[in-house]
């Protein structure tokens, strides 16, 4: 479990900490969370249009945000 997350949330070298890539993975968490919390506690119907817009704009500003992102250069 340990590689896994090492893998996920390092850069290239499993070394350097990534902070896009932590960021990106709370983004996710946190988005994912608030649209149950909306739908089950406040009761507010559940629009999947409007929920699968917004996923996808986040995974398409998360992947061009990585993909753009230059590695950190180490010593």
């Amino acid at each position: 479990m340990k590689d896994i997350l090492l893998k996920l949330f390092t850069e290239s070298d499993n070394q350097t900490p990534d902070v896009f890539r932590v960021l990106a993975a709370f983004a996710v968490m946190v988005s994912l969370w608030l649209s149950v919390y909306s739908a089950v506690w406040l009761k507010h119907p559940f629009d999947m249009q409007s929920f699968g817009l917004g996923v996808g704009s986040l995974f398409a500003g998360l992947g061009v945000t990585l993909g753009l992102k230059k590695e950190t250069l180490s010593d």
